[in-house]
C-alpha cells in the first residue's frame, strides 16, 4: 500500500510534465517553422527593393534574383503556407510582384507607388508569419527581443532605408519649383529609418544582455555595427538644406544602398540563425525534462513490482516446521534411590531389620516424625513381594 501511495503522485506528476512539455515542443516547432518562413521573405524584400531602385532611376529592372526568391518562397509557402495560415496572403503578393511596371511605361513617381505598395503588403506578410509562428509569443528574453528586431525592425528597417533612397532620386530629378512639395515626404521616410535603425539596435543588444549564449553578441553585434555605420552614410547623403534638397550624388546613393543591403541580408541571416539556436536549446532542455520525469516514473514503477514481487514470495514460502505433526512434550519419571550397597544372602528377610536401635535411614531417604511409619520397612515389603512372585 505504501508502494501504491508513492507510485501514484509519481505517475501523475509525470502526466503533468508529459503534458507541458508536449505543449511546448509544439510551441517551438510552430517557431521553427516561423523561422524558415521568414528566411525565405526577407530574400525576396532585398531583391524587391533592388528591382525598385533600377526602376526609379530609369535602368533595367533585375528580374532574376526577384523571380528567384519569389519561387523559393513559393515552395516554402506550399510547405508551411497551410500551417501558419498564409496562403492567400502569399498570393495577393506573389500576384502584385509580377504585375509591377517598369520605368517604361510610366513615371518614375508612379512606379515608386506601386513598388511602395507591394513592400507594405510584404511587411504585413511577414507581420502574419511571426505573429502565427508564436515567435511574437516567445517566453524567453533574448528570443523574444531579437525576434522583435528581426521579424519587424529589420524588414522595416530595409525597406525604409530603399524608399529613402529611390525618394531622394525623385525628389533630385524634379524641378526647384516642385522639391519643395516632397520636402515632407523626404523628413518623414528619414525619420522612420532612423526609427527604424536605433530600434533594431536596442533589440539586439537587449538580446544580447539577456541571453545565456556565448555566441550570440560575437555574431550579431559586429553585423549590427556595420549596418548601422551604412544607415548613418545614407541619411546625411539626403539631407535637406534651408528647406530645399541639397546636390543628390546618385551613384554615392546607389553605392550606399548596396551596402546597406548587403549588410541587412548578412544581419538578417545572422539573427535568424541565433533565434534557431535559441529555440533548438530550449527544444533540449524539454526533452531532457522529459527523460527525467520518465526515468523516475519507470524507477517507481520497477520498485513498486519488486516490492509487490518479494512480498508475494515471502507469502508462498513455507514456515519452518509447517505440516509435520506436534511433538509432544517429555515427560520426565522421577527415579527411586537404588538398592543398598549390601545384599544379605537368604532368609525370607532380604534385608533384616537392624536388632536394636533405631532402624538407620538409607541414604537420600529423608527420616519421618517420630511414630510414623520406617519408609525401609515399606520397601523391604515391596522386595518381598517381588521375590515371592519370581
Amino acid at each position: 500500500m505504501l508502494s501504491i501511495a508513492i507510485l501514484l503522485p509519481t505517475l501523475v506528476l509525470f502526466g503533468l510534465v508529459y503534458t507541458s512539455t508536449s505543449e511546448q515542443t509544439d510551441f517551438a516547432d510552430l517557431e521553427h517553422q516561423g523561422i524558415e518562413y521568414l528566411s525565405s521573405l526577407l530574400p525576396v524584400e532585398i531583391a524587391l527593393i533592388d528591382a525598385q531602385a533600377a526602376a526609379v532611376a530609369g535602368q533595367q529592372v533585375p528580374r532574376e534574383n526577384l523571380n528567384r526568391a519569389v519561387e523559393t518562397a513559393t515552395t516554402t509557402n506550399a510547405k508551411l503556407g497551410a500551417s501558419l495560415r498564409t496562403d492567400e496572403r502569399w498570393a495577393e503578393v506573389r500576384a502584385k510582384i509580377e504585375a509591377l511596371p517598369d520605368l517604361r511605361s510610366t513615371g518614375a513617381q508612379d512606379v515608386y507607388n506601386a513598388y511602395t505598395e507591394v513592400t507594405d503588403l510584404l511587411l504585413a506578410l511577414i507581420e502574419k508569419v511571426r505573429t502565427s509562428s508564436n515567435l511574437v509569443r516567445d517566453p524567453d528574453a533574448d528570443t523574444f527581443y531579437l525576434q522583435d528586431a528581426a521579424a519587424q525592425e529589420l524588414p522595416e528597417a530595409i525597406a525604409a532605408a530603399g524608399q529613402l533612397a529611390d525618394l531622394a532620386v525623385i525628389v533630385a530629378g524634379k524641378p526647384a519649383a516642385e522639391q519643395q512639395a516632397s520636402t515632407a515626404d523626404l523628413l518623414s521616410q528619414r525619420s522612420a529609418l532612423a526609427s527604424n535603425a536605433s530600434d533594431l539596435a536596442d533589440g539586439v543588444r537587449l538580446a544580447v544582455d539577456a541571453t545565456g549564449s556565448r555566441t550570440l553578441g560575437a555574431n550579431l553585434l559586429s553585423r549590427l555595427d556595420r549596418f548601422r555605420k551604412v544607415i548613418d552614410a545614407l541619411i546625411p547623403s539626403t539631407s535637406l538644406l534651408q528647406g530645399r534638397t541639397a546636390a543628390v550624388d546618385l551613384q554615392q546613393i546607389a553605392r550606399t544602398r548596396a551596402e546597406a543591403q548587403t549588410a541587412a541580408a548578412e544581419l538578417s541571416q545572422a539573427m535568424l540563425r541565433e533565434i534557431d539556436l535559441l529555440v533548438d536549446a530550449r527544444v533540449s532542455d524539454l526533452n531532457t525534462r522529459l527523460l527525467l520525469a520518465a526515468g523516475t516514473a519507470v524507477l517507481a514503477v520497477l520498485l513498486l513490482g519488486a516490492g509487490l514481487g518479494l512480498d508475494l514470495l515471502g507469502r508462498r514460502r513455507p514456515r519452518a516446521g509447517a505440516g509435520s505433526p506436534p511433538v509432544p512434550p517429555v515427560e520426565v519419571t522421577p527415579v527411586s534411590a537404588g538398592l543398598p550397597q549390601e545384599s544379605v544372602s537368604g532368609g525370607r528377610h532380604a534385608w533384616p531389620p537392624p536388632q536394636s536401635g533405631a532402624p538407620p535411614v538409607p541414604a537420600g531417604v529423608a527420616a519421618g516424625p517420630p511414630g510414623s511409619p520406617d519408609p525401609s520397612l515399606a520397601q523391604l515389603a515391596q522386595w518381598e513381594q517381588f521375590g515371592a512372585s519370581r
